[in-house]
């Protein structure tokens, strides 16, 4: 192979490098234009199958989410329409449409499962964490220890006793916010990548031990939300959400 043909070949490959990912995205948002059309023309499978083809792509986000837990509760699944509907509010805490909805998908699920509330701190401190991202937290944060490094500079070489004071009062309060700042970055960040959150996706039997031959403590129905505290083999002990805990397999699960 001459020098030219190595310069022309090494060309071509960069520019299929630079186009490919245009060409994906540019698919993407065809297949993204045709699921909505056909969620709003009310041909939910259709919607479905096309929402599904573009997460398996590896693109997601709370809109995509939310319009494909959408298109199972227009179907009546109350299961997947929690499973995407959570995934929604998983990466958008605040998103009200995914909320609304999710309040009706609960109500069609087979096993009712009487919600027990965290502690009210924890509750007011997980709503505090999620009103931003993991990122927003850290620039709110790293804004506040440059206020921290301005405040020891006025604070060692101050113009009068009344800006040393003003200086030291503000270092103190920068310091608790980025303390706060810092707190809140790794919960939420925490909460963005949690994998213990899951659905029931496949009824079962959910039993007192490790073993599908220990006693039942009941039937769970599709669409039970749950928490995945510890694991044996193939299966999991989860906490349901009136805090009850006991063990399913893991195959009945889909993580949200």
């Amino acid at each position: 192979m001459t020098h030219k043909q190595t310069i022309i070949i090494s060309l071509f490959t960069l520019l299929s490098l630079l186009t490919a990912p245009t060409g994906l995205i540019s698919q993407e948002n065809e297949l993204l234009q045709r699921a909505t059309a056909a969620l709003e023309a009310g041909d939910y499978q259709s919607a479905i199958s096309q929402y599904i083809e573009i997460t398996e792509s590896g693109y997601t986000s709370p809109d995509l989410e939310y319009n494909l837990g959408t298109s199972y509760l227009k179907q009546e699944d109350g299961a997947n329409a929690i499973l995407h509907l959570r995934r929604a509010l998983k990466e958008s805490p605040r998103h009200s449409a995914a909320q609304h909805n999710l309040k009706i998908a609960r109500n069609i699920v087979e096993t009712e499962i009487s919600l027990i509330p965290d502690f009210f701190l924890l509750r007011y401190w997980r709503s505090l964490y999620r009103l931003l991202s993991s990122s927003a937290w850290a620039v709110v944060g790293f804004t506040c220890l440059l206020g921290i490094v301005a405040a020891v500079y006025a604070w060692l070489f101050p113009q009068s006793r009344r800006m040393k004071r003003m200086a030291f009062s503000s270092g103190i309060a920068f310091t608790i916010l980025t303390l706060v700042c810092l707190l809140a970055g790794y919960g939420r960040h925490a909460d963005e990548t949690s994998t213990d959150q899951a659905v029931i996706t496949a009824a079962s039997d959910f039993y007192i031990g490790a073993d599908d031959r220990s006693e039942s403590l009941g039937y769970l129905s599709t669409g039970v939300e749950c928490v995945i505290v510890d694991q044996i083999g193939d299966f999991l002990k989860i906490q349901l959400r009136d805090k009850e805990i006991g063990w399913i397999e893991a195959s009945k699960l889909t993580i949200i």
